[in-house]
């Protein structure tokens, strides 16, 4: 081989270097894009946590201050009721007591009058 035709073959190699070298260059830049778009949906997702944590600590807020406050008022409610309806029941049950006495009563007094009607 000659003197020129190995300084073509050199030529020829380093040309097929450079575009190799020119592709991976390519790549690194559409890399870099990537990259370059991936940190701005970072941030983006970084904001849209920003404002749910936000969000979520309005809500423990109002859970603590109005909810709880409101079951808590449900609550005493719902044992005033219960209350009231024993004490309902209480007197039902006297209700009932008095009208078996007053059975027992007129039982007793019919028997009396038959009583005396035969005698």
């Amino acid at each position: 081989m000659t003197d020129s035709q190995k300084l073509d073959y050199l030529i020829e190699k380093v040309s097929g270097i450079d575009g190799e070298i020119t592709g991976i260059k390519g790549e690194i830049s559409e890399i870099k894009g990537d990259i370059s778009e991936m940190k701005g949906n970072i941030h983006d997702l970084q904001e849209r946590m920003d404002k749910q944590e936000n969000e979520i600590k309005y809500i423990k807020v109002f859970q603590e201050n109005n909810l709880e406050r409101g079951i808590k008022i449900i609550g005493e409610g719902h044992r005033d009721l219960n209350r009231k309806l024993n004490e309902a029941l209480k007197i039902t049950e006297d209700d009932e007591l008095m009208h078996l006495r007053v059975n027992v009563l007129e039982c007793d007094m019919k028997r009396v009058k038959d009583k005396l009607a035969m005698a």
